[in-house]
């Protein structure tokens, strides 16, 4: 069936047609239903006398209907379940109507639930109100109907206006005990998180939280984003894909900002970014690539991303997925504990939960951390400045970890987790032989080498330390496949199980690809354990660094090589590599439509417009 995102931004109107890539997609497959909508759940509010980029909204995935909607094909219930679902309107004006659920067995209908419908344009739901509003779905409880085909019909009754009925956050829950339940999973991403902020000297003294879990967790001490900036490197982290195969931040076009025509319509599937007097036009997120929290719904997985960097909204990809997507704006990370703990006390502990955690205030250093109150002032330049603002960054994300965990062990429990703390890439901090500050403009290892620390759940045995084998961020969608036990398509994915990271002999070289920078030349890199070859795709000129000797005056300058073999072999890999991927997505276009205006004034809030 045809699937639409309905995601007002503003003027702009995303849309989408799925063709799966990797595997199926949407909601649970057990009802028929394919795919849905996203729609906004109330109207967010901003307080604009301190973050004007704060864009409070949450999103649910929802399946619109017109009179009536019934589950596609008749369905078996092969044990006892319950159905959940919210049931939604999108005019505020609906009045008295209601949302009636029958069943269906054997020709004859049965009323199982009668409901007033939520409107997701009430002017009532306003902050924390349209969190309560989702924590009383309608329940049904089918167990009476274990062993026989039914199916499910919605309908709305004393319709006086003329709103879109909606059923939003569908579910069939297995009602099962407690007993061998599946793990909870908990993502956090800390942007822009250096690795020797994390874990080397400096990140030891300003991170004891941190600290405190890697004793319980295992530490992947060489560890690779795939790309150094956000965009490409989340995706491939949701999707397992190296950024060739999944396309998201793909460079298009780019050219002087002043020759840009503003009144230009951009294509589908592409959004406007820029830095330093050039524009850059980028691809969106495809929907025909299967996201981690679309392959978790099968296995019964409530799912929700609380996100605060807008690229994850401006590409789409937040609206691919999750029951719910709460995007919070450029807040820092205590307002941002606030949203995952509301959404903590909505999914609760009766089915395994995926979330995910974004925090921006390691990225912000250099706006927000002045002083510790977060005042209104402008960015200074001074190395010394700069290094104490990063600091400072550091041990408030590390506050705000402990924050979330501590929460996380009181409604989930950290004993039955699985907790990942990664960072997509780091930045530059005064490095020699680099820019003196930011990111996506080169390919060296400061930003490339990221913190992964996992902590698995008791019942795998797997015991703490360290894994010192090269490893990158798409190993952790296989590694929550193989967790489960889930299927996953290997010629695909590219990554490999963490769980299996510490068996790979020293002789078998593994490639570790990264691609699409955010400015400056187009870059791509590949890795054999310590060799390293970035090609300038612009310049047309390699760089052979072996990434095992130690930095010097000039950085990673210091550390180039003259082999011609090496070079020539990994030239060959990364053509495999990027032939390969021309050949399963080289015709992949992200079809969202997206108003570039909008997209500058809230890119301009997070600093990629000078």
């Amino acid at each position: 069936m045809n699937m639409m995102i309905r995601v007002i931004f503003l003027t702009s109107l995303i849309l989408g047609t799925p063709v799966a890539l990797t595997g199926s997609s949407g909601l649970d497959r057990s009802l028929g239903f394919e795919d849905g909508e996203m729609v906004f759940f109330g109207s967010g509010t901003t307080d604009k006398s301190q973050w004007d980029d704060q864009w409070d909204l949450i999103c649910l995935r929802t399946i619109p209907f017109f009179g009536e909607l019934t589950t596609p094909e008749p369905f078996r219930l092969d044990q006892e379940y319950e159905i959940q679902f919210l049931p939604i309107v999108d005019n505020p004006e609906a009045g008295d109507c209601t949302i009636d659920l029958y069943i269906i067995d054997g020709g004859k209908e049965v009323l199982a639930a009668r409901s007033r419908p939520i409107s997701t344009k009430s002017t009532t739901l306003q902050g924390r109100a349209r969190i309560d509003a989702l924590k009383n779905p309608v329940r049904v409880d089918l167990s009476s109907y274990k062993g026989r085909t039914i199916s499910l019909k919605w309908i709305v009754e004393d319709l006086e206006t003329d709103p879109l009925p909606a059923i939003g956050n569908l579910k069939l829950h297995p009602r099962s005990g407690p007993g061998g339940r599946r793990p909870h999973i908990l993502l956090i991403c800390s942007d822009a998180h250096r690795y020797d902020y994390s874990f080397g000297d400096a990140g030891n003294r300003l991170m004891p939280r941190l600290r405190e879990l890697s004793e319980k967790a295992v530490l992947y001490t060489r560890a690779y984003s795939n790309a150094s900036w956000t965009l490409p490197s989340v995706t491939s982290v949701l999707t397992g894909l190296f950024p060739r195969y999944h396309r998201t931040g793909m460079l298009h076009e780019k050219g002087p900002f002043d020759s840009l025509d503003r009144g230009r319509e951009l294509l589908p599937g592409r959004f406007l970014t820029g830095w330093h007097g050039t524009y850059h036009i980028l691809g969106a997120y495809p929907r025909e690539v299967v996201t981690l929290p679309e392959k978790l719904h099968p296995a019964g997985y409530n799912t929700a991303m609380i996100i605060s960097n807008h690229y994850y909204f401006m590409s789409g990809l937040l609206f691919d997925g999750p029951d719910i997507a709460y995007h919070t704006g450029a807040i820092p990370g205590n307002l941002v504990n606030r949203a995952a703990f509301d959404v903590l006390d909505v999914m609760g502990n009766e089915q395994p939960l995926f979330l995910m955690v974004h925090y921006m205030d390691v990225h912000e250093y250099d706006r927000w951390y002045l002083d510790r109150e977060y005042p209104d002032a402008k960015s200074q330049s001074s190395e010394d400045t700069q290094i104490h603002r990063y600091r400072a960054s550091v041990e408030d994300c590390d506050r705000f970890l402990g924050e979330l965990l501590d929460k996380w062990d009181e409604v989930m429990g950290l004993e039955n987790s699985l907790v990942v703390f990664f960072s997509d890439h780091g930045t530059h901090l005064q490095d020699p032989g680099a820019p003196a500050s930011g990111h996506g403009s080169t390919m060296q290892d400061v930003l490339l080498r990221v913190p992964l620390l996992v902590k698995y759940p008791e019942s795998t045995g797997i015991a703490p330390g360290e894994v010192d084998q090269p490893v990158t961020l798409v190993d952790l969608y296989p590694t929550v496949h193989d967790l489960l036990g889930l299927d996953w398509e290997e010629e695909l994915i590219g990554g490999e199980s963490l769980i299996r990271a510490g068996e790979r002999s020293p002789v078998d070289l593994r490639s570790i690809f990264a691609d699409y920078q955010l400015h400056g030349d187009e870059m791509s890199c590949v890795r054999n354990d310590r060799h390293k070859l970035i090609l300038n795709l612009d310049q047309d000129v390699n760089v052979l660094i072996d990434t095992s000797l130690p930095l010097a005056e000039k950085g990673e300058a210091d550390c180039m090589m003259d082999d011609p073999v090496v070079e020539a072999r990994l030239e060959g890999v990364f053509a495999g590599y990027e032939q390969h991927a021309e050949e399963i997505s080289g015709e992949l276009e992200s079809d969202q439509v997206i108003d570039h205006e909008e997209a500058v004034r809230q890119l301009k809030a997070l600093g990629y417009f000078k």
